[in-house]
């Protein structure tokens, strides 16, 4: 399995990530914030979180940290 990586990270609107599937975000103190699939070359809009630190939790058990800014 590859590594899991995300980018640009911090990021602004959109984020992309070397994966397809089911993905998780959650805010750093646990919370469900958004659940989504994944197409292969789609970007994420992250548009509509506030700034801040967010987890991203794949289907398989990956995860990476990453940062929403302003």
């Amino acid at each position: 399995t590859a590594p899991l990586s995300i980018w640009p990270n911090p990021a602004e609107i959109t984020l992309s990530i070397n994966y397809t599937g089911y993905v998780r975000i959650s805010d750093v103190s646990g919370r469900l914030v958004r659940t989504l699939t994944i197409q292969p070359n789609q970007a994420m809009d992250i548009s509509m979180l506030k700034p801040g630190m967010y987890w991203l939790q794949t289907a398989d058990g990956r995860a990476v940290i990453f940062m929403r800014k302003d």
